[in-house]
């Protein structure tokens, strides 16, 4: 049986992230996962339901309470030939706090996504090629 991934082996190392609870698969509507995030001595709870799937096309979370005012995030797998695929994330969200949030906190935060998003990708790519040899 191949190895499979699942959602909460996601998380890179470096980020303080632990989904401590979840109820259903990423193909059940409406299902949500919460994951507790610690930023130095603060901790908050992010809550995401799965808002769309598409079996072997995309999936989508939404968040329900967490650190952003918005977050909506898309996973595509776009086919390329027979026995290949593109993975693209697609992230829209907004910062907390209007303007204020932008200016001081969205570099940080596009730098954070973009970093996690990189690794998420070379993860991914590497289980994916363990599991076609298998």
């Amino acid at each position: 049986m191949p190895n499979r991934m699942r959602s909460h082996a996601l998380p890179p190392p470096w980020e303080n992230a632990t989904v401590y609870e979840q109820a259903g698969g990423i193909e059940d509507i409406g299902s949500r996962v919460k994951i507790r995030l610690k930023i130095g001595p603060l901790s908050q709870t992010w809550v995401a339901e799965h808002a769309a799937c598409e079996p072997g096309r995309m999936f989508c979370d939404a968040m329900v309470s967490g650190p952003f005012h918005k977050w909506e995030h898309t996973h595509l797998f776009l086919p390329d030939g027979p026995d290949a695929s593109w993975l693209e994330d697609r992230v829209e969200y907004e910062m907390p706090l209007g303007w204020l949030g932008r200016i001081f906190g969205g570099w940080y935060a596009r730098r954070r996504l973009q970093r996690m998003f990189a690794w998420r990708h070379r993860v991914t790519a590497e289980a994916v090629g363990k599991n076609s040899r298998a």
